[in-house]
């Protein structure tokens, strides 16, 4: 009896491990890809780690110098109580009037500001480090310009203080009126854009943006229901359309500075184009010219070489940074040099500057693509502000209270004042006298969440040991390795929080070296927390590969039904028919 029954034990575990033969040759030759997803699983770790013990406390910051952007003054010597992750006694506090369960933290004449704001981000794809780089770089805040509806969720569980991560502010999918696959909503008629507008607003999304392929007419039924529904509009300035467009049907934020160079209507004097921006501006305008993007693109040899003099290169991937250093070695073949688009820049600046046109920061940071690293690409933002002349004062406005006013949640953050958000960064040195102190290892306030300088240099010395540690052995041993990622991808936490664009990738590589059936599965899991067309797509794709014509079908039917202009399913399934 006690044999029959281990038997049984051992056949049901034989067949809980079993799975397809993994077709090496496959595997080998999408080695770097295997690494990437071996240490993204290590972060995903930390962070779910990390995330078990986020408990905002009550804090007394005492001794510090403030920098409350409310002025350009600072005030020596002040105390800021935080209670609930909210800031509610500043000045001279008595410490004898607050609760006895309190973390006491001596600034010893540290200077304290409001976090940062990075206004133009894309966390679609990428690693989940991005979320410990922007806060390791005093960036608590930042505004997703591209969203989709699995980020919704996100969002309140941040606000919740259940993910460690920066506020996170949702621009819905860009509409656009054509397609650029999962990243766009097509919309051809102006019905068509006003009901597009309605359904991702009833959906949750903060603001509502548009991308450069837009007939006039569209974008202005786009705009008026975004006026009938109080929602703000954001985005680029169409191609066919105008900056005085942009400007005269009430768009809250222009991103890219290039708008102002494709528009030909604006080739003025400078006297006139200050006239004429003028008399079309409104004080709820804001510009996010993304300059570091531009220049970031253009130097990517100085920018690799950047980020290795500094502590920023250890927060990178080592197969990234060393694709990064690769590419800086090839010949360049783009028409513009970063020198044409830095008098770009300083000519739009110095003709903007005369006008009522109000700047807030951005870098459209995208994963690791354009060789920018999370929350410091936003600090050489900063720097390009400051480099064409601006004042350090009004440079570090444009990552905060701008970035609150412009963002419509000034009464939340962007200063320190009574009532607002506790987002606050404890400097060493004072960033009004240089902006290269944001590279200083630092403390950190995020929602009340305290991490001091030896514990946020913990972590990311944890991610630093990720990233550089040698993964050799661990791709010498591919069962193991796959069998590892699979298990990983089994957690209810790691789906729940999981990027669905770098699940797929990491099921269509499952798929690739015959492990079809774990691939659908990682699949089926994803939808059960996720619906999105592009993941029906994907599974439709594994199942057509296992030969399951029926289930691909079914799956290409949910996709059609949650996006009938997708780019795969609808041809897919009229093949097939």
């Amino acid at each position: 009896m006690k044999v029959s029954i281990l038997l049984i034990i051992c056949l049901l575990f034989a067949c809980n491990q079993s799975h397809d033969t993994i077709d090496l040759n496959e595997f080998n030759k999408a080695k770097d890809n295997w690494a990437v997803v071996a240490r993204e699983i290590q972060i995903d770790q930390l962070l779910l780690d990390l995330n078990r013990n986020l408990q905002a406390k009550n804090v007394l910051i005492r001794n510090a110098n403030l920098i409350t952007m409310t002025s350009d003054q600072v005030q020596e010597n002040q105390s800021v109580y935080v209670e609930n992750g909210i800031i509610q006694q500043l000045g001279i506090i008595d410490r004898n009037t607050l609760a006895d369960n309190i973390e006491i933290v001596d600034a010893n004449g540290r200077y304290l500001m409001p976090g940062l704001v990075d206004s133009h981000v894309h966390v679609a794809e990428g690693s989940h480090v991005e979320k410990l780089e922007f806060i390791s770089a005093g960036v608590t805040t930042v505004r997703e310009m591209c969203g989709f509806d699995w980020m919704l969720p996100l969002r309140e569980s941040i606000r919740r203080n259940e993910l460690l991560a920066p506020n996170f502010y949702l621009a819905s999918t860009m509409m656009n009126y054509a397609s650029l696959g999962v990243y766009t909503t097509v919309v051809k008629t102006e019905e068509e854009a006003r009901e597009m507008v309605r359904k991702q607003t009833a959906k949750g999304y903060d603001y509502i943006k548009v991308w450069n392929v837009m007939p006039v007419n569209i974008l202005k039924a786009i705009a008026d229901e975004c006026h009938k529904l109080n929602i703000d509009l954001v985005g680029h300035v169409p191609h066919e359309a105008t900056v005085k467009d942009a400007l005269d049907i009430g768009m809250r934020t222009q991103e890219h500075f290039k708008g102002f160079i494709l528009d030909r209507s604006l080739t003025l004097t400078d006297e006139d184009f200050v006239n004429e921006i003028n008399r079309h501006v409104n004080k709820s305008y804001w510009l996010t010219p993304t300059f570091a993007l531009y220049l970031q693109d253009l130097k990517n040899d100085t920018a690799a070489n950047f980020y290795q003099e500094t502590h920023i290169a250890n927060y990178v991937a080592k197969e990234i940074l060393e694709k990064w250093i690769a590419n800086s070695k090839q010949p360049r073949t783009r028409r513009f040099t970063a020198s044409y688009v830095r008098n770009l820049m300083n000519t739009v600046y110095r003709k903007l500057e005369k006008t009522d046109v109000h700047y807030i920061a951005g870098t459209d940071f995208n994963g690791e693509n354009d060789n920018m690293v999370a929350g410091y690409s936003l600090i050489e933002e900063l720097r390009a502000f400051e480099s064409l002349g601006m004042n350090r004062f009004e440079v570090l406005k444009t990552a905060t209270i701008n970035a609150a006013h412009a963002l419509g949640k000034a009464t939340e953050f962007g200063t320190i004042e009574i009532g607002k958000r506790a987002d606050l960064i404890l400097l060493d040195r004072n960033p009004l006298d240089d902006l290269m102190s944001f590279y200083d290892d630092k403390a950190v306030m995020l929602r009340g969440n305290w991490f001091d300088k030896e514990r946020l240099k913990s972590i990311m010395d944890k991610v630093r040991n990720i990233y550089q540690s040698d993964l050799t052995n661990d791709l010498s041993k591919p069962e193991k390795l796959v069998e590892s990622i699979v298990n990983h991808y089994r957690q209810d936490d790691v789906i729940r929080f999981a990027k669905p664009i770098a699940l797929q990738l990491v099921a269509r590589n499952l798929n690739r070296i015959g492990l079809k059936k774990e691939a659908e599965s990682l699949m089926s899991r994803l939808l059960e927390f996720h619906q999105s067309y592009d993941s029906y797509d994907v599974l439709a794709q594994i199942q057509l590969a296992a030969g399951d014509t029926i289930n691909a079908k079914k799956s290409m039917e949910q996709s059609i039904q949650l996006y009938p202009r997708g780019d795969y399913s609808a041809k897919k399934l009229e093949s097939l028919n």
